[in-house]
């Protein structure tokens, strides 16, 4: 026969285990306060049921599995709070980068723009000054 130690032990790690490696929101972890007892009840509990020496015990034991699970699930709460948290920040930090991004494009967009147009200017200017001082020169002749 299984020791109550054994279950007990072996219910324990798998309560651990699962809200450590199983990737399930901790609001679909609430199944497993009501399981973890149970199963350990179900397993521990004699067929004439809780009558005699050890049920006291037994109860006992499935009050400390219900404590542990729910210890695990405020521990999965408490992780995916800050994976939230981490997450919501380094969005912020991408949006920030994208929005300065955004204006340094829109900055040396308008300098190269005021390059072109100073450079339209000049030479928009020089050739109105060379067809007017031609001008002068046709018309002195």
């Amino acid at each position: 026969e299984v020791s109550d130690a054994f279950t007990v032990m072996n219910l324990s790690i798998m309560v651990m285990l699962y809200f450590v490696l199983v990737p399930v929101r901790a609001k679909l972890s609430l199944v497993m306060l009501p399981i973890v007892p149970s199963l350990y009840l179900a397993m521990s509990i004699p067929v004439n049921g809780l009558e005699g020496p050890g049920s006291s015990r037994i109860l006992k034991l499935a009050f400390r599995l219900l404590v542990l699970t729910i210890a695990g699930l405020m521990a999965r709460v408490r992780f995916e709070n800050q994976e939230r948290l981490l997450f919501s920040r380094l969005t912020a930090s991408e949006k920030k980068c994208v929005e300065e991004r955004v204006l340094r494009f829109e900055v040396e967009h308008r300098e190269e723009q005021a390059a072109q147009r100073q450079h339209a200017d000049i030479y928009a200017d020089n050739e109105t000054s060379t067809k007017y001082g031609r001008s002068n020169e046709t018309g002195s002749d």
